[in-house]
């Protein structure tokens, strides 16, 4: 591949990163980037001018190279969608043709039943963990959060002292809402507040010299959801899985779908689908 496509994967991953796309979704750009890398010098021998190369037979090309390497179907999609993606970028830039992304469609979805852990186990691990240190005690109140409110980690990086009144956390965002929480959360930030040193975030950023003005950074979320998910014993523990978890144990409550999406922040059925094969499989028990 040309110096061109490397600049170009380069631009494009330094993009995604200015948007606050989280570090697990980038690193995914970047792998389905380097499956194309792999299909065009596997297609073209010596060095190629790879974006006159790109057509309508191209992307058919690669859907059938996909195929061929059995790349299943919800991976091709998401490679052809990254692809895709990847050349509106180069076309709002004028690089490439505006339509050129549009013209080959990725396969349809095939919905599976997500992955969900036992919250109420995780939980008492949460809760045993020791504080001894204001890092101890955000992290520990972190885990809890996201396992009793199922917040995005753009969420919960925001979440104030201010936000938590009376057993109940006021999350702000594009799906402001309110979430009602445990008593005994309630008492766990309270007495978190006490290493706060009148900081408003409830997860305050660290750096090398010492605690920050700025709440912890999403990617920091993630990569403490990481570390902790080996502690754990629980090696597939993410932001997400946590979420998709609580959802499980509102419907097993009883709560209804409408209320779940509500508590989730999904405006619309369209976005609550995944959740479907779940409620499916605890129906047949």
């Amino acid at each position: 591949m040309s110096k061109q496509y490397y600049q170009a994967a380069k631009s494009f991953l330094g993009h995604l990163q200015g948007t606050s796309k989280a570090l697990q979704t980038i690193e995914s750009y970047q792998g389905d980037l380097r499956s194309f890398e792999l299909f065009m010098k596997e297609s073209f021998s010596g060095k190629t001018d790879w974006l006159k190369k790109i057509d309508d037979q191209l992307f058919k090309n690669y859907s059938d190279y996909l195929e061929h390497k059995k790349v299943k179907s919800n991976t091709q999609r998401r490679k052809l969608l990254t692809l895709q993606k990847f050349l509106r970028y180069l076309a709002a830039r004028k690089k490439v043709s505006q339509s050129l992304a549009k013209k080959f469609p990725a396969p349809l979805k095939v919905e599976k039943t997500p992955l969900v852990v036992d919250l109420a186990a995780l939980l008492e691990q949460i809760k045993a963990l020791p504080v001894e240190s204001h890092l101890d005690s955000r992290n520990r109140l972190l885990m809890w959060v996201l396992a009793e409110t199922g917040c995005q980690v753009s969420e919960v990086t925001h979440i104030r002292f201010q936000d938590i009144v009376q057993n109940q956390i006021s999350i702000s965002g594009k799906a402001e809402r309110t979430l009602t929480i445990s008593t005994e959360l309630m008492l766990a930030v309270f007495d978190h507040q006490q290493f706060s040193q009148g900081n408003e975030y409830l997860f305050r950023g660290f750096s090398r010299l010492g605690a920050l003005p700025e709440p912890l950074s999403d990617r920091g979320v993630e990569l403490l959801v990481k570390h902790y998910a080996g502690m754990f014993k629980c090696p597939k523990l993410t932001p997400r899985l946590f979420r998709r978890s609580i959802v499980m144990q509102w419907f097993q409550q009883g709560v209804s779908e409408a209320e779940i999406q509500k508590r989730l922040g999904l405006k619309s059925a369209y976005a609550f689908k995944v959740y479907a094969p779940l409620f499916a499989k605890s129906a047949q028990g």
